[in-house]
């Protein structure tokens, strides 16, 4: 699935990022348990999730709210940290 160029990269929903909104919401899951794609229940894709070969998100062919603390391998992404890429301390709880 190719990135949306309007919408690149994950954005925070309005409860922060990870974190539900209102709704009903469906989870897509590729064969690894990673989750790769959020539709609400009209079936409108909301999330593109993609990521580089040691489980960080790839912002870049990422798209959409990050509405879900569940990514890679299936587990909570609940870390603080550095952003390999600009180097910016990230908090995601």
């Amino acid at each position: 699935m190719q990135a949306n160029p309007v919408e690149a990269a994950l954005i925070p929903g309005v409860n922060g990022a990870g974190y539900l909104e209102d709704g009903a919401y469906f989870i897509e899951r590729d064969h690894h348990s990673n989750v790769i794609a959020i539709t609400d229940d009209q079936g409108g894709q909301l999330t593109n999730i993609a990521y580089t070969p040691y489980g960080e998100i790839d912002q870049a062919n990422s798209w959409g709210k990050d509405i879900y603390s569940v990514k890679f391998d299936g587990y909570k992404l609940d870390y603080i940290g550095k952003d390999s890429l600009t180097g910016q301390v990230v908090s995601i709880y």
